[in-house]
């Protein structure tokens, strides 16, 4: 696996600060947290709801649910994600490999993090 710049992977780094959240809640009862707390954009492309033109956004599973079914209502488990990377992304998320790396996102415009024919872990739904 291609190292990561240290600049895109810091130790303990934190790409989205979350909001302390009522617990309980189904998962699309989370999306106004989701959207201020990723500050309205993707977490995985960051395009911002006003540049999406006609894409809509989703909730995402980090973990997908078909692999981690404790997580499906997880606020920490849920990405606010444009659509087209929620479908690109699909039920893979990083492999224990690159996690012990210090990769804790997908990113589909970095190549080296995952690329369709990378070892990704997979559940069956997103």
């Amino acid at each position: 696996m291609a190292k990561l710049p240290a600049a895109l992977v810091a130790a303990g780094s934190v790409m989205v600060k979350r909001s302390a959240v009522p617990a309980g809640l189904k998962y699309p009862e989370y999306r106004p947290h989701l959207r201020r707390d990723f500050f309205f954009s993707c977490g995985y492309c960051t395009m911002c709801e006003g540049e999406a033109e006609a894409r809509r956004f989703e909730i995402d599973h980090y973990e997908p649910q078909g692999a981690r079914t404790d997580l499906i209502h997880e606020y920490s488990n849920l990405m606010y994600s444009c659509d087209e990377c929620n479908n690109l992304k699909g039920p893979r998320c990083p492999t224990e490999e690159a996690r012990k790396a210090g990769i804790r996102f997908y990113r589909r415009t970095v190549t080296c993090v995952v690329s369709t024919s990378a070892p990704m872990v997979s559940g069956s739904n997103h």
